[in-house]
């Protein structure tokens, strides 16, 4: 995408959204009624009743959040009946959409300084939240004594040689390892160079320790997976019983009990701070809207619950985890691989815009924009504390799809990133697989777990001249090439990436992406050596497997 093209998407964006001039506009007010007829003085109170209440409506709707917090109890979902409508913050307004629930009536502390509170009935998140602050989930300092029980080939001394198959998904326990109440909660972390399992215990009998079957099912598949690593690397870490709660500042729900056990750091007053548990998992799901945008709103408190789940959390990179533990090979589980749930989700939509919202405390990826979207502006927003990436843009599966059905014409302009992959390591500020004709320019990142900007997907078993990566058979024979190209990534500042994982770069990119462009970037401190996983492994600039096509300055 040239300069010339670049400004006739821009035009093309603000045209679509001009007829806003001509809206009828509407009021909502966490004080109101939804029994009002949505007017300034006698403002609807939810916003399930605003978009209920404006569907079908054939002018353009402007919905003016006022002040206060809208609590979701469910996913806003939006539909084509929601096309030609504005969310936006009410004149001065700071109007906060959140998807969690706060924790009140704490008691204690006992003897080990640990406060108790009573959840909500289905409230299971996997984030806590004080004053604002993320809390830590109890676990293990880390995971030593743990051994995986291992079927090698026989003469088998390198890391590299591949365990049987049928390696059964047991670990060794260390005998100073303390009894667990609630094991089936416990979940393990593995970390392997660039990407991150998390998976839930299944029993420990007589000394070994038994993994959820599905988990282990998906977690095995190679190459590079679970049964790869060394057996005294293969644990990272415990997390989540109450057995680990020994420091402050952490936390454990016991959800049989629907109860919540927290240990304040110094200063914190537990009946005066505002505590909150995430909850609901997607905040907005939109599918086939258009002409819709979103302007001075605040978006936090998401959960996304599949890594506690049979499932877990297995990422082969980036974020792109596997899902379906039948297949039996890398090749055919990557027609499964699907991205972190988004907390604001879109797809088969067009002409969208996000104007100056905040994006914050979120527990999957914070804004997705997955398959079949078109002319969308993602401008001047701030993204801090998220558990994945800030953005994404693209679908795994998308590398031959139709070109009127690609994610394409895509603006990511002068956004602040801050703090990503806070939970799921692995993942990248911002991420765009199959996209054509995008423009990633003036934003500023500081802060995450792996990588900064990330483009194209497939190590090249998808283009045209096959990029032979392993001997697994990958070679699709596609006659002709991925809907991938024409990005340009420019004057953005990209720092302290790399901080956890390495194998990766503040740029990185995989696979042919012709007319794509990167040019006066700028990028510090990438190498993180006190970081095992890191030191070595990371670059500025990464230019991966099968990559051609790109101009580099």
């Amino acid at each position: 995408m040239n300069g010339i093209k670049l400004n006739v998407v821009v035009m093309l964006l603000l045209c679509s959204l001009s007829a806003f001039a001509q809206q009828v506009s509407f009021y909502v007010s966490p004080s109101g009624s939804d029994g009002g007829d949505g007017s300034k003085e006698n403002p609807w109170k939810t916003l399930e009743n605003a978009v209920e209440q404006t569907r079908k409506n054939k002018n353009y709707v402007s919905i003016n959040l006022k002040d206060g917090i809208y609590d979701l109890e469910r996913t806003l979902e939006l539909n084509s009946q929601n096309s030609n409508m504005k969310f936006m913050a009410a004149n001065g307004a700071q109007p906060i959409i959140r998807g969690g629930v706060k924790i009140s009536n704490w008691k204690g502390p006992d003897k080990d300084g640990i406060w108790t509170a009573k959840v909500p009935y289905g409230v299971v998140g996997r984030h806590l939240y004080v004053n604002g602050k993320r809390k830590v989930r109890a676990r293990t300092v880390d995971a030593d004594g743990w051994l995986r029980i291992a079927h090698r080939p026989k003469n088998c001394g390198s890391v590299s040689c591949r365990d049987d198959a049928n390696t059964p998904n047991g670990f060794k326990v260390p005998k100073d390892f303390p009894s667990l109440s609630n094991v089936g909660d416990v979940e393990m972390v593995n970390i392997m160079r660039w990407k991150m399992y998390r998976g839930k215990l299944q029993k420990i009998e007589d000394g070994i320790a038994y993994v959820d079957p599905k988990y282990w099912n998906l977690a095995k598949i190679g190459p590079f997976a679970i049964l790869n690593n060394k057996e005294d690397e293969a644990v990272s870490w415990l997390e989540n019983a109450i057995e680990f709660l020994d420091e402050e500042g952490e936390w454990y729900l016991d959800k049989h009990k629907r109860k919540i056990y927290y240990k304040p750091r110094k200063g914190e007053d537990l009946n005066a701070a505002e505590v909150v548990m995430s909850n609901v998992d997607r905040l907005i799901d939109a599918d086939g809207v258009e002409n819709i945008s979103f302007e001075g709103i605040t978006f936090e408190y998401a959960n996304w619950n599949q890594p506690s789940t049979s499932k877990g959390y297995v990422s082969i990179q980036s974020g792109a985890i596997l899902t379906d533990p039948d297949y039996q090979s890398i090749e055919d589980a990557f027609e499964g691989l699907v991205d972190i749930t988004g907390s604001v989700h879109f797809k088969n939509s067009r002409n969208v815009v996000f104007n100056g919202n905040i994006f914050r405390h979120l527990g999957g990826t914070a804004l997705n924009f997955d398959t079949n979207n078109q002319n969308v502006n993602i401008f001047g927003n701030v993204f801090q504390d998220i558990s994945g990436s800030a953005i994404t843009v693209g679908n795994l599966q998308d590398h031959h799809i139709v070109s009127d059905k690609v994610s394409r014409d895509i603006i990511i302009d002068n956004n602040l990133i801050q703090d990503v992959g806070q939970e799921y390591y692995d993942v990248c500020a911002i991420k765009c697989s199959f996209v054509k004709d995008a423009v990633i320019v003036n934003n500023t990142i500081d802060g995450s777990s792996a990588g900064g900007i990330t483009l194209g997907w497939g190590w090249g078993r998808y283009d045209v001249d096959n990029f032979d990566f392993w001997k697994d058979g990958s070679d699709k024979a596609y006659n002709h090439p991925t809907v991938a190209g024409g990005v340009i990534v420019a004057h953005n500042k990209i720092i302290n990436v790399t901080r956890k994982l390495g194998d990766t770069g503040a740029i990185y990119n995989l696979g042919a992406s012709p007319g794509t462009k990167w040019y006066a970037n700028y990028i510090e401190n990438v190498a993180h050596p006190e970081e095992p996983f890191c030191s070595a492994y990371s670059h500025g600039i990464y230019i991966d497997n099968g990559s051609r096509g790109i101009e580099i300055k």
